[in-house]
């Protein structure tokens, strides 16, 4: 991705203490990309993304598999320092105006746009990155 002038960054509603402790220090290796802390949730609002007590209904059936995973990897749940409902969304942000070229407000906490759809997205829909002259 970073060949094409792709990258990654995940907003988190969390402190940045909680994301150390839960995320960078658990994982080996660590993500590779930005995590940002956004406990006021200012680019969750931005982008429209809300919780959802749907959206935790909807997540009921899966969570069987969430403990035993958790429970398997060793990853217990720490303590939740945001909005317990809020659910995931993703955006494929286009270079050099920031606008949205595609976008995914899951349905439960564990709809996330697979990565297929992503690859999908870049290889046949998306405008050639390197054809975009920015100013940065």
């Amino acid at each position: 991705m970073a060949k094409q002038g792709l990258s990654v960054i995940a907003f988190i509603q969390s402190h940045k203490e909680n994301i150390v402790e839960n995320i960078i220090e658990r994982h080996i290796p660590p993500p590779p990309f930005p995590l940002v802390a956004d406990q006021e949730r200012k680019i969750y609002d931005l982008y429209g993304v809300e919780g959802s007590v749907k959206a935790m209904f909807a997540s009921v059936p899966k969570l069987p598999e969430w403990i035993e995973s958790s429970t398997a990897h060793h990853f217990p749940q720490g303590k939740i320092d945001g909005d317990f409902f809020l659910v995931p969304a993703e955006f494929l942000i286009m270079p050099p105006d920031f606008t949205i070229a595609k976008a995914h407000y899951g349905t439960s906490f564990y709809d996330n746009t697979p990565l297929a759809d992503i690859y999908d997205f870049l290889t046949f829909d998306a405008p050639l990155l390197s054809n975009i002259i920015t100013d940065y």
